[in-house]
Formats: C-alpha cells, structure tokens, sequence
C-alpha cells in the first residue's frame, strides 16, 4: 500500500504476477520508441491539454509556498477545481465507456496497457488526496499548511499525470480509434 503522507512516496512501482516484468518494465522500451507528454498542445484530447496546464500552474505554486500571494491562491484553487471535477470525472468516463471494450480485446498488451492506465488512476486519485488538504489551506489563506507535502508531493503527482497521458495518446487512444500506436 502506498503511504499517505509522500514524504516516503518515490515513484510508483506496480506489482508483477509471478516471473512477469513489472508493468513499468515492460513501459521502459516502449518509452524509448514513445515520446513523453508534453505542454504542447496540438497533438492531445482536450481534456489532456487542460490537463497539462493544470500540472504547469501546479508546479509553478511550489516557488510560491513560502509566501503565497492572491494570486497564488487563486491559481491554486483552479488547478484544485480541475482535479477534484474535471479530472476525476475524465477518469471515471475512461473507466465506464473507454476501458471495458478494451479489456474484452485479443490484444493482449492492449488489456495489459488499460489494466496499468486503471492502476494509474487509483495512484493519480491517492495522490491527490494526500495534496487535498495542504492546497486547500493554502487556498484558504492558512499561513499554516505543509509545505513540505506539497514541495515533494506535486512533483511526484506531476510526474505521474504526464506519464499517464503520454500512455493514453502514444498506445491506448489511437489503438481505441482503430489506429496502431
């Protein structure tokens, strides 16, 4: 189980079955023939790109922790909207409407790749949830809030949203839209 506090959290690492590479294993080579997420826009879903605005802003706020101005607050209070709605509610549709045809598929790397986005969304839900209270206090103007959290924390969530992302539109999504990845 993932600690809740992330001041232990390194990336996250997934169990493998029996003398079966970790997922993450089996990720690295196709990595290197995929490229990662980027802020660039045009090749993404539109919720992606909201996405990936939302992680700039986000990981823009850490240079702003130590003395949090209005519009620092008012930053994080979007980006904490996004996630808690927007984000959320993406996931949810994958899970519903994506997903399921896609795990009844022959290919079986393609049900390995949703079984891996599914387990991603589970780490992307904990994680904000750890960085639930300490962003909210900081949107609420508490000058006492953990920093520290949010200092390791947001990189490691960061990370892991573009990571997910770069998954989704490199393999999954265009084998969804009938196109090889």
């Amino acid at each position: 189980m993932r600690p809740k506090d992330m001041t232990s959290i390194k990336p996250k690492e997934e169990l493998p079955a029996e003398n079966e590479p970790t997922p993450r294993e089996k990720d690295t080579s196709m990595s290197a023939k995929k490229p990662l997420a980027t802020d660039e826009p045009s090749a993404h879903e539109p919720v992606h790109i909201e996405l990936l605005q939302a992680l700039k802003v986000l990981e823009e706020l850490i240079d702003d922790l130590d003395e949090p101005s209005a519009r620092a607050r008012e930053r994080a209070a979007q980006v904490h909207i996004f996630f808690s709605t927007t984000a959320r509610d993406h996931h949810l549709h994958e899970e519903a409407k994506i997903f399921p045809p896609m795990l009844q598929s022959n290919d079986v790397e393609l049900v390995q790749l949703v079984r891996r986005l599914q387990q991603d969304h589970g780490w992307i839900e904990e994680d904000w949830l750890v960085l639930d209270p300490p962003l909210q206090a900081l949107i609420d103007g508490q000058s006492v809030f953990d920093r520290e959290l949010l200092t390791r924390g947001i990189p490691v969530f960061t990370a892991l949203c573009r990571e997910h992302v770069a998954l989704e539109e490199s393999e999954v999504y265009p084998r969804f839209h009938g196109r090889k990845g």
